[in-house]
């Protein structure tokens, strides 16, 4: 479990054996805080889509937030990508926040709406 403004020892242990120095969990899910089940299938395969066409090293994840301030959705580890790649695909599947972090493994909440402003 990786939760916000903490490390986890076994996936800092998982990063280090990948040599990743930036990493984020995307969802396609609920854009704009609001779908139906086939939306968000066809969002989630189209997300899927996206991050082979761009060669992004990803894994399988869901996005769980605490205490159940949103929807529990199905989403993808970014290994090798930036907070500004991050927010760039975040924004393009019009999700509010993604979560990111360095090699240190703290996961971090960003908004889009802040990081977008961000250069």
């Amino acid at each position: 479990d990786l939760r916000i403004d903490q490390a986890n020892p076994l996936f800092c242990e998982f990063l280090r054996s990948h040599a990743v120095e930036h990493w984020a969990l995307i969802t396609a899910f609920n854009p704009g805080g609001l779908s139906s089940d086939a939306d968000n299938a066809r969002f989630h395969s189209a997300l899927l889509t996206r991050l082979s066409s761009i060669g992004c090293v990803f894994f399988p994840a869901t996005d769980l937030a605490e205490g159940g301030a949103w929807p529990t959705g199905p989403g993808f580890i970014l290994l090798h990508v930036d907070e500004s790649q991050a927010c760039a695909l975040a924004l393009e599947f019009s999700q509010q926040a993604f979560v990111s972090g360095k090699s240190d493994g703290v996961a971090r909440l960003i908004w889009t709406l802040d990081a977008s402003n961000v250069s």
